[in-house]
């Protein structure tokens, strides 16, 4: 099974090393992070329902915790799609809070993920039938 990358996962990447190697000033210890939480996306390929089920946030969404990170990934035919990297407080305030910048935030993630979806749904197809084709 391969690992899909959405792209915004590159972009909070770069911003969870940033944000490390900032507050810590080792750019060791962020790549290590960084590293680690990667590493996580070929252990997810290979186990893809080792997650937790989020159908609380959306249908077909899971999480896999890494560290104060939770990755989010969706299941598509045979193929992981990593939907998004991000610090787990920041998820749970979006998700618990009941003040409407929360909701509103909540609201346009869920979207994302739900456009993601689709889109890496349709790319995963094409690949699958470029490097497949029938015989």
């Amino acid at each position: 099974m391969a690992h899909l990358l959405a792209p915004e996962v590159e972009i909070e990447l770069d911003e969870i090393w940033y944000f490390i190697a900032r507050e810590s000033g080792n750019l060791e210890i962020a790549d290590r992070l960084v590293n680690f939480i990667t590493d996580r996306f070929l252990l997810i390929a290979r186990h893809p329902h080792v997650g937790r089920h989020r159908d609380d946030l959306r249908p077909g969404l899971r999480s896999f915790p890494v560290g104060q990170y939770l990755i989010f990934y969706r299941v598509v035919d045979v193929d992981v799609v990593i939907l998004h990297v991000a610090h787990d407080g920041v998820i749970w305030k979006c998700y618990s809070a009941n003040s409407c910048e929360n909701n509103r935030n909540a609201e346009q993630f869920a979207k994302r993920l739900e456009y993601q979806y689709f889109v890496l749904k349709r790319v995963a197809s094409a690949a699958r039938s470029f490097y497949a084709p029938n015989v």
